[in-house]
């Protein structure tokens, strides 16, 4: 097997993998880095939520040395619904919060690097 065949197995595995699983992954890493990480909801648990955040509130909201942002956690491949989109615009808008869609660990810690 060559490097770019481990490369596209790799990228193949990723886009199996189930949302949760990837949002457990960013948690943890970005927990372990030192971030402040809430979820405001599990995946598929959004039920327990529904009323208490606005439809297509981001799923993480991080925070570090007295700033934040916002996380939408997606597959591969996956993009933000209208909701989570015009919530990311009202987020940045009116509180300065940026919302980023990620889709796996690397691209959480790029997105949060900001607040180092």
């Amino acid at each position: 097997m060559t490097s770019m065949d481990i490369r596209d197995y790799a990228a193949q595995e990723a886009a199996n993998q189930p949302e949760k699983q990837i949002q457990a992954a960013i948690v943890e890493v970005l927990r372990f880095k030192g971030y402040a990480v809430y979820e405001f909801a599990k995946p598929g648990g959004h039920v327990a939520l529904r009323g208490a955040v606005p439809v297509g509130w981001p799923d993480l909201l991080v925070g570090r040395n007295e700033q934040c942002c916002g996380m939408e956690v997606k597959r591969p491949g996956k993009t933000a619904t209208v909701a989570q989109q015009e919530q990311a615009q009202a987020l940045q808008v009116s509180f300065g919060i940026p919302v980023h869609v990620v889709h796996s660990v690397d691209e959480a810690l790029e997105a949060a690097r900001h607040m180092l």
